[in-house]
């Protein structure tokens, strides 16, 4: 057992789960602990994301619950999550339960989520490419300014020189949330639409729609996606206790999923946000 967490709560959990020290998996602490601690500070998800290559089970322990880690952190919870060997178990936890989650992992077979780890991976360079967008003008004026800023550039568009990394910046900054990064490539989502799929017109969740994905995804990712305003149908979703992550169809242009579920006919689906899928069901 490998504890990644803040000293003091590492000693807490070994405490707790000393009967686990000859099992071969991690234990996450998603956020800090104790009284007038910061919610917001959930580093725990970035130390899984750092570790979950090594193939070990990685169970992580937090205080709050899934919908409240996905309203602060969604992109990287449903990244983290989105991995087979990572489960998640809210705190307080017994040892049993965190031997049977272990188990889970190794015996469920669940797999990964590409499509939640390449949106992930396209967030975090659209973060890295506004930034280095903005901090342009005063490194052009400061050359211990300019090494910092290329070094960060090359992190993004590998090693160039510096007219290269400017270009590039200046070429990618406009287009930074354009709907191209995912463009021929292929994920084994079902996707559902929201507005008069998932929610009728007068705003009532069809639970047949939500039963029909999860048959056919059949322990599959499930993608909610929409054309419409994220923020707000979000979270009507989340409300009503629908988890799965949610995106814009934009985001999606040019790939292929697995299936579509949609109130709309598959010509016009298809002709409106270009996205290809192997089966198509209109509800």
């Amino acid at each position: 057992m490998k504890i990644l967490a803040e000293e003091g709560i590492a000693n807490t959990l070994g405490t707790m789960f000393s009967d686990l020290n000859n099992k071969d998996f991690y234990i996450v602490q998603l956020e800090p602990a104790g009284s007038g601690y910061n919610r917001q500070d959930i580093h725990g998800l970035d130390t899984t994301l750092e570790i979950v290559d090594k193939g070990l089970p990685i169970v992580m322990l937090g205080w709050l619950t899934p919908a409240m880690y996905i309203d602060k952190k969604s992109e990287k919870w449903f990244a983290a999550t989105g991995y087979p060997n990572v489960i998640f178990l809210r705190l307080p936890a017994t040892s049993e339960e965190v031997l049977a989650a272990i188990e889970m992992v190794k015996t469920s077979n669940r797999p990964s989520d590409p499509l939640a780890i390449a949106l992930l991976g396209v967030a975090q360079t659209n973060s890295d490419i506004g930034i280095l967008h903005h901090d342009l003008y005063s490194a052009e004026r400061d050359a211990d300014r300019m090494t910092q800023w290329e070094k960060r550039a090359r992190k993004v568009f590998g090693d160039k020189n510096q007219a290269e990394l400017i270009s590039l910046v200046m070429e990618a900054a406009p287009t930074r949330n354009s709907s191209s990064k995912l463009a021929g490539q292929k994920f084994p989502d079902v996707c559902i639409d929201v507005e008069g799929t998932i929610l009728t017109t007068d705003g009532q969740i069809r639970s047949e729609v939500i039963t029909m994905a999860e048959e056919k995804a059949d322990g599959g990712p499930i993608t909610v996606w929409t054309g419409g305003d994220i923020h707000i149908l979000s979270q009507q979703l989340r409300k009503a206790g629908i988890l799965y992550k949610i995106i814009s169809k934009e985001m999606m242009r040019g790939a292929t999923v697995r299936v579509v579920i949609d109130d709309q006919p598959e010509v016009a689906f298809k002709s409106e946000y270009g996205i290809d899928c192997e089966e198509y069901i209109q509800v």
